[in-house]
């Protein structure tokens, strides 16, 4: 490894306008009218400003590379039902560290530092209470924080292909939704929130291996521990703390079959021993997906096939019971799904395009 370094620096700015409307209606006699005390719209706007820059140097066989990105962030939420606007701005640091010494050909050892920020949702800001049943609703916090990980991260790599990592994460001001029992008046009420802290630390295994001439494996597996403190809002808000080990375990096989391999099958194993979430304690979860793709006429054609959660095992249970609280939640989702699909590329299918999608993280922000 030679000796070398880079430096670089940026800018970006995003700007977000949201609105998001809820009606609701009361038939009566025949008639179709608004129901407007159970209707609102919520406006959200948002803006971010964020510098960057970054240092990295090789030599030797070390690699190192720091960087630090500042951000501005303004917000304004208004619900229109509830004659509430709420407006904040605040400042943020974000720097990243992250070393790697290659001792020999089969054996290196790295070090990661990195804080990272997740936005909350935009109906998590919307503070309009969204009624589920006569006896439940949702309702979000315009004052919601940002969540602000710090993460720590040991690593080894053996031979290319086996990857330890002992870690350290502590989340400081974590946004959930809570689920708290009001036994006066009857009512569940889902609450987004941050509370108080998040920290989890563990041993993850990650190895991509080729067992067969045709057969090649994924393997992930996650020894953690994870703890939260929360405020129970409904028990005098007491501070309260849940704490547990769990395993997270995943093998996909990818297979091969015919002299020009065209025909491919993935196998995908996962098992979640029982965790907790917040205030909840989720039972275990195991699921078993298969997909088969067959290519025609040079890669220009291929015909894909799957069944995900072929038993129907990923439903789970959500224990919540502490203090005054007794809340059970059992999930029968049907998550077993066949899949049939039929792609083909006309005209110049190697060509490359420059087209960006938007970031799946602000995607994900408006579900």
């Amino acid at each position: 490894m030679g000796d070398s370094a880079f430096l670089e620096a940026g800018g970006k700015a995003s700007f977000i306008n949201s609105e998001s409307v809820i009606d609701r209606f009361l038939i009566e006699n025949g008639t179709r009218e608004q129901d407007f005390t159970n209707s609102d719209t919520f406006l959200y706007d948002e803006a971010n400003l964020a510098l960057y820059g970054s240092y990295s140097k090789d030599w030797d066989n070390w690699s190192l590379k720091a960087g630090l990105r500042t951000e501005y962030t303004t917000i304004e939420g208004n619900s229109l039902s509830e004659n509430q606007t709420n407006k904040s701005d605040y400042i943020k640091f974000f720097p990243t560290f992250h070393i790697m010494n290659v001792l020999n050909e089969n054996n290196e050892i790295y070090f990661t530092y990195n804080k990272s920020i997740y936005r909350p949702r935009y109906s998590q800001l919307n503070p309009f209470k969204f009624f589920l049943s006569d006896n439940s609703y949702n309702t979000g916090d315009p004052n919601l924080k940002p969540q602000i990980d710090d993460s720590f991260t040991l690593g080894y790599t053996l031979n290319s292909k086996y990857t330890f990592e002992l870690y350290y994460r502590n989340e400081n001001d974590p946004s959930i939704q809570i689920t708290f029992q009001d036994n006066d008046s009857k009512l569940l009420k889902n609450i987004d929130t941050n509370i108080d802290r998040s920290i989890s630390y563990g041993l993850d295994f990650t190895t991509f291996t080729p067992v067969m001439s045709n057969r090649d494996v994924y393997a992930y597996s996650s020894l953690f521990y994870y703890e939260n403190r929360f405020t129970a809002l409904e028990s005098n808000s007491q501070l309260y703390t849940t704490d547990k080990w769990s395993v997270y375990l995943q093998m996909v096989n990818y297979f091969s079959f015919l002299k020009d391999k065209t025909l491919t099958a993935d196998v995908v194993l996962t098992y979640i021993s029982p965790l907790v979430n917040g205030p909840s304690e989720v039972s275990n979860r195991t699921g078993l997906d298969i997909s088969f793709r067959k290519t025609f006429w040079n890669n220009r054609a291929s015909l894909t096939m799957g069944v995900t959660d072929i038993f129907n095992t990923q439903n789970f249970t959500q224990t919540t019971k502490y203090l005054n609280q007794d809340i059970l939640l059992n999930s029968r989702i049907e998550n077993r799904m066949f899949t049939l699909g039929f792609n083909y590329k006309f005209g110049n299918f190697r060509l490359q395009t420059n087209k960006k999608d938007i970031e799946s993280i602000e995607r994900d922000r408006l579900n």
